[in-house]
Formats: C-alpha cells, structure tokens, sequence
C-alpha cells in the first residue's frame, strides 16, 4: 500500500487496500455508552478489529442486519482518516452518533438531531494547513 499525501495525490489508494472490514454497515461512536446499549440490543455480538484508529468496535445482528459499531477518537482529523480506511476496506453505509452542545435554547439533552445541510467555517486543524 502506497501513502503518498500531496496535492492531487491519494492519501489511500483503495484498490491497493488489501484489508478487508467485517461488516459493510457501521455505526460511528465517540462514547462507549452507545456500545454498551448496542450489546443489549443485538444478537451474536463479537468484539472486532479494524485496520482504523478507532478505539472499541464490536459486529453484531440487529433486526436481521449485520452492523459494525465502532468508537472512534475524538476529533476531526483522526476521525476522518477512520473513516476513509473503513470506506477503502469496503463499508458502504455509516450513521454517525455524536454529541453537540449549545446549537439551540430548544434542544435538549436525549433530543436527536438530523442534520439537513453542513457549513465548513474553518475551525480546528484546517487553518493550519495552507492550500496553493
């Protein structure tokens, strides 16, 4: 595998990515909380390893679909390069599960949130890089 960051260059060249993800759906967690929920939840739960920086990550049926729950790092980088290893790998589907404080007066603690559109205001690690 070949890693070779730089403009116009692929970080990760998928189909020289010979490591395979065991499931191709994924949950993406920042707490354990959701983890220990999902084992309750599920049936045949196994602890798994991924080729990711991720932290726990366990497979199991619910429902009748098979789901690949991991905990990833905090932050946006190491969570991205989590994510673009899991996609490289071959999962296909992720619903992420985060936490978020302070959006709005209304919102509430329990209160599920679906995004319906993004804005990038360049905050965290992308004002440190310089683009040409």
């Amino acid at each position: 595998m070949s890693i070779a960051p730089g403009l116009g260059k692929a970080v990760i060249e998928p189909h020289e990515y010979k490591v395979e993800v065991p499931c191709e759906r994924f949950i993406l967690v920042f707490t354990e909380y959701p983890i220990r929920v999902a084992k309750r939840l599920m049936v045949n739960v196994e602890s798994v390893s991924l080729h990711a920086p991720t932290l726990d990550s366990i497979k199991g049926i619910y429902e009748g679909v098979e789901v690949c729950i991991t905990r990833l790092y905090f932050g946006a980088p190491v969570s991205v390069i989590a994510l673009e290893l899991l996609i490289a790998a071959g999962a296909k589907n992720f619903i992420v599960v985060g936490m978020a404080g302070s959006l709005h007066p209304r919102l509430r603690i329990g209160d599920i949130l679906i995004p319906t559109w993004g804005r990038n205001i360049y905050e965290g690690s992308l004002g440190w890089f310089k683009f040409f």
